[in-house]
């Protein structure tokens, strides 16, 4: 394995060298392992050593890289939030609203941003911060979307459909453990947060911030949400939590730093602090469906089984009820 200069400083401040994570030829880790070093080598060889693009490859998924993408990640999510944070505003101040009242900024302001209304395109900037920081990191080591575990196009999908290799489970291999993931997660995250509510951890900051607001928007709003939610951002989260960060660190850092890690980012960036214990551990259970199967379906399957599920009983049923 590649040893650059970030990569020593960084284990000789946190006495943590790298752990040998593969077991053997069917590990996913050593075949991750086997595409970056074989990325490396082949920078080395277009431009030697110490060329730009080689330097750049030797030091992916160093704890440097990392922590500065998951800050590029935040830094994107509130420059793209500014146009529409704008937008409100204008809107506004443009039906009448005083922006000021008693020297303070108009308390209605708040309801406007935080209107239901605005969550799917909440979501579009949450998870295109995400997508915009994994393209500049492609680009800039000159790597395809496929580094990150998504073999994009269907000729692709049916192929690999049931052909499994070493290291990767086949697409329906891979979706039908993915399902049992999500089931597992879901009963696991119910158990857990009862437990905290029992704890005097109240869990129920979801469904005041997301749930409560959805029931009272219109339709279109609330089925454009459900869609994002199972479909869009487990594909976006599952793409830089599981697929860049933990495979990354997985390679450089052996595979339990990456567990801990990838998970804990994953339930930090929700925004939720209550939740983040049920989030962890279902972030591990995502971390273990990638180390295992070595496909991203698996993930993804399981992250929308997850949000699926939550989003019908806690939206769709009570609409329809409702209706």
């Amino acid at each position: 394995m590649q040893r650059t200069a970030v990569a020593e400083m960084e284990d000789a401040f946190t006495g943590i060298r790298p752990i040998g994570g593969a077991q053997g030829p069917g590990d996913p880790v050593q075949r991750w392992q086997q595409e970056w070093e074989s990325k490396v080598a082949e920078a080395q060889q277009g431009e030697g050593a110490g060329g730009r693009l080689a330097a750049s490859r030797c030091d992916y998924g160093s704890y440097l890289y990392v922590a500065l993408d998951l800050v590029l990640a935040l830094i994107t999510l509130f420059v793209l939030s500014i146009p529409l944070i704008a937008a409100v505003v204008i809107a506004f101040v443009a039906t009448g609203h005083n922006l000021i009242v008693g020297g303070r900024l108009n308390g209605g302001l708040a309801d406007w941003v935080q209107s239901p209304d605005l969550t799917p395109v909440n979501l579009l900037i949450t998870d295109g911060a995400m997508l915009l920081v994994l393209w500049y990191r492609l680009r800039r080591q000159q790597l395809s979307w496929s580094f990150f575990g998504l073999d994009a196009g269907l000729r692709r999908f049916w192929r690999d459909f049931t052909r499994s290799e070493p290291g990767r489970m086949s697409n329906a291999q891979a979706i039908l453990f993915g399902l049992g993931v999500g089931v597992v997660a879901l009963i696991l995250s119910v158990i857990l947060g009862n437990l905290l509510q029992a704890a005097g951890l109240d869990q129920s900051a979801q469904d005041k911030e997301l749930i409560e607001p959805l029931k009272k928007a219109p339709l279109w709003v609330v089925l454009t949400m459900v869609f994002g939610g199972t479909f869009v951002a487990p594909t976006v989260e599952e793409l830089f939590f599981r697929g860049y960060i933990f495979r990354a660190l997985s390679v450089r850092k052996g595979v339990p730093l990456a567990y801990l890690i990838a998970a804990g980012a994953f339930a930090a960036y929700h925004f939720i602090a209550p939740l983040i214990p049920v989030l962890f551990v279902v972030g591990l259970l995502l971390c273990y469906a990638y180390r295992r199967t070595g496909n991203l379906l698996a993930n993804i399957t399981a992250h929308a089984v997850n949000n699926g599920t939550a989003f019908a009983i806690a939206l769709l049923i009570p609409l329809l009820t409702h209706h």
